[in-house]
């Protein structure tokens, strides 16, 4: 995946999709958290605007495991598309490697995607809130790609669309994300989210 998307930022215009040289032995340094830092100026809460926020892909974070969900925009945002045009990413990793063409460190993430069910997407009739779902390969695997961390907006909340009957007992919070077949993005968080998505 990281070859793939190396041979997409070196060569954007190229007829390959996959890279010729199968080759990479640069070094690769990993982090548990990044910081991002967006314009919010609807929140009066942050200084002129400016908001900071910690997104954390850690396998040990207080104990438990914590891979937050982000919103990514991939450069086409358009105000008549689903959510803006923007996608639902949940990062599993948090990493930088050294690209020679460029002479300095990128910065990258590992995510799997959340998806709009069904070909026509709509918001819930009853909560106003956009349906995600896991997307998945024809094994019902995880499909995992890399980004670029310039293309993360900012963190968002996703809320399982819970259904009827009782939570297991032993279920744990950070297996939330797992747990469920189709999810609800909470654009209630705060005053941005609820620009962006309302």
């Amino acid at each position: 995946m990281l070859r793939e998307y190396i041979h997409q930022q070196n060569h954007p215009n190229s007829d390959h999709p996959r890279p010729q040289d199968d080759t990479f032995d640069g070094p690769i340094r990993v982090f548990h958290s990044a910081t991002i830092q967006y314009y919010a100026p609807s929140d009066l809460c942050g200084a002129g605007g400016m908001h900071r926020e910690v997104l954390r892909a850690n396998p040990s974070c207080g104990g438990m495991k914590r891979f937050d969900t982000v919103l990514v925009s991939m450069g086409d945002d358009d105000d008549r598309a689903p959510m803006r045009g923007l996608l639902v990413a949940r990062i599993w990793l948090l990493f930088s490697y050294f690209n020679p063409y460029q002479g300095k460190d990128i910065p990258c993430a590992l995510v799997t995607w959340f998806i709009h069910p069904g070909d026509s997407p709509e918001r819930d009739k009853d909560t106003g809130m956009w349906r995600v779902v896991p997307e998945r390969g024809a094994d019902d695997e995880h499909l995992f790609q890399v980004i670029h961390l310039n293309t993360i907006l900012r963190g968002i909340h996703l809320l399982p669309c819970y259904g009827e009957g009782f939570l297991p007992a032993d279920l744990e919070c950070d297996e939330a994300l797992d747990a469920w077949n189709e999810y609800f993005v909470n654009h209630f968080i705060d005053y941005h989210a609820h620009e962006l998505l309302a």
